[in-house]
Order: structure tokens, then sequence, then C-alpha cells
């Protein structure tokens, strides 16, 4: 009786709603070199950022060896202190695999990151395969990739460095939309 209990809450967990098709759910266990971790658990088109606590959440996926990615950090880190009630910032590397956790500490202070980067490698790429197709991208994108979701949904994405006031601006618009 119990093991049909659980399974049951597990089938209910990752059934999709409103079109009556069951959807599979996904979950993606991101870490940082000092063990702090992000989960996403990806149900149809819900994204739930399990660890972080605000409604917009930006998704950059870059490499330490892209410049136009290193000259995102800033921006990044900007609008993470400007909005930090509003949005998180969530760094995935990606084409990074031999980076250690000592260069990727040394990389953070050098370009005074001030948010979370994911570097498991496997969990990246994971991730960052199962959201091209989604996002019409080709499975070798460019990056910098940077993707803005609104309480669990997708809304928006840019490919290629962009500027400050472009993202700005679509956070201020998400807000409205949240204010409503």
């Amino acid at each position: 009786m119990r093991k049909f209990l659980y399974l049951s809450i597990l089938i209910a967990l990752f059934m999709g709603c409103g079109d009556g098709v069951a959807s599979k759910g996904f979950i993606f266990r991101l870490k940082s070199f000092d063990g702090k971790g992000v989960d996403i658990a990806v149900n149809g088109g819900r994204y739930r950022f399990i660890n972080l606590k605000n409604r917009i959440i930006i998704v950059n996926i870059f490499a330490t060896w892209c410049p136009p990615c290193i000259g995102e950090i800033p921006h990044l880190n900007a609008l993470q202190r400007k909005y930090k009630d509003k949005i998180d910032v969530l760094g995935i590397l990606l084409y990074d695999n031999e980076l250690g956790n000592g260069n990727l500490k040394r990389f953070i202070k050098d370009n005074r990151v001030e948010f979370f980067i994911s570097n498991s490698n496997r969990e990246n790429s994971r991730f960052t395969k199962f959201l091209a197709p989604k996002l019409r991208l080709k499975p070798n994108f460019s990056i910098p990739l940077t993707i803005m979701f609104v309480d669990g949904r997708y809304f928006t994405h840019y490919e290629g460095s962009v500027p400050e006031e472009m993202v700005e601006s679509d956070i201020k618009q998400a807000t409205l939309i949240l204010s409503k």
C-alpha cells in the first residue's frame, strides 16, 4: 500500500495539466565549487528554481575563456545589485571542462563575480542540451546566452553579448507584469 501511495505521488508530480497529456518532469542539480547548489525542476513549460528566492531568474550560459562572456559580468553584477529583491542571476559554465576549482575561484575573484556560478560540467551540459531545442537553438549554440524566466516561465533570451539597458528594460517589463 505504501509503495502504491509513493508511486501515485511521483506520477502526480510529473503529470502536466491543461492539455490532458502527461509530460515528463526533469530535475537538474547545479553545483558550485564551494558545494552550494541550485536545483531546477522542470515540468512542462514551468521551471522551478528551488533554491532561489526571486520571481525573475536570469540564467547566463558562458565560458571563462570567452571575452564577450567576461565582458557581461560587470553588467550582470550591476543588475543583480540594483534589482536584488527582484532578480537572481545564475551563471552556468559551458565548454570549460578542464577548469578546476582553484582556477574558478581565481576567475571569480579576478572578475569580481557577485552571482552564483555552477561548474558541475555534466549537469550544466545536460541542462543546456535540454534548453537549446526549447529556444530553437542548435545543440552547439554560441555563447554567451542569457535566458530570463519570470514566475517559472520562459520570458525572453539573448544570443551573444547584449547591452545592460536591454536586459534592464526587460526586467522592468517583467516587474510590471508581476505587479498586476
